[in-house]
C-alpha cells in the first residue's frame, strides 16, 4: 500500500511472477485502502504507470471482489465531476484523463461488465445534441482521444485509417509475391 501511495506501480512484467506481493499475501483487509490509494498518489501519474496501475487492479479485482466495488465509483464520479482534461482539479487525485484510461482498459479486461458508463462518458465529451437538428459540441477532445487509442479499436470496432493503410500496403506485398 505505500509503494502505491508514493506512485510505484509494478510493471505487467513483474505482476506475472507467481512471488509477487499480490499473488502471495492476503490483502482482504486491505483492498478498499487499496483502491484509495492508488486514486490519490502521491506524486504526479503518467501515462506510462497506467499499464502497471491496470494489471494490479485487475489482480486485486480477480483475488477480491469487493475490490471493483471500491474503487470503480470513484472513477466514475472522478471522470463525471469535469475539472481539467489533465489535472484533477484541486483534489489531488488522479488526472481526469487517467481516470477515463483506466475506466476503458476495465472494460477490455473484463473489470467492468456494463459498457454503458463508459459510452455515457464519451456521449458526454462529444457533446451528443439531446435533441434532433442540433449540432455536436465537443466539451473534451482529450477524453474522446483517449478513448479512441485505449479501446476504440475493440469497443467500437473502429480501426485506424494508418492502420488500415499498413494492412493493405502488407496484402499487397504478399499477393505480389504469390
Amino acid at each position: 500500500v505505500k509503494k502505491i501511495k508514493a506512485g510505484t506501480y509494478p510493471t505487467p512484467k513483474e505482476l506475472e511472477g507467481p512471488n509477487h506481493a499480490i499473488r502471495t499475501l492476503n490483502l482482504s483487509r486491505y483492498v478498499e485502502e487499496v483502491a484509495s490509494a492508488l486514486m490519490e498518489p502521491q506524486s504526479k501519474v503518467k501515462q506510462a504507470d497506467v499499464p502497471g496501475m491496470v494489471m494490479l487492479c485487475v489482480e486485486m479485482h480477480r483475488r477480491y471482489a469487493t475490490f471493483a466495488e471500491a474503487l470503480i465509483p470513484t472513477l466514475l464520479s472522478c471522470v463525471s465531476s469535469g475539472g481539467d482534461a489533465n489535472g484533477g482539479g484541486d483534489t489531488g487525485g488522479l488526472p481526469r484523463r487517467v481516470c477515463f484510461r483506466l475506466l476503458t482498459e476495465f472494460v477490455l479486461h473484463g473489470v467492468i461488465a456494463d459498457v454503458r458508463s463508459v459510452a455515457r462518458v464519451v456521449n458526454e465529451a462529444a457533446g451528443v445534441p439531446s435533441e434532433e437538428g442540433k449540432e455536436y459540441v465537443v466539451t473534451d477532445a482529450n477524453l474522446i482521444v483517449t478513448f479512441a487509442k485505449t479501446g476504440g479499436c475493440e469497443v467500437l470496432g473502429v480501426v485506424p485509417r494508418s492502420v488500415k493503410q499498413e494492412v493493405e500496403r502488407v496484402r499487397k506485398e504478399v499477393e505480389g509475391m504469390g
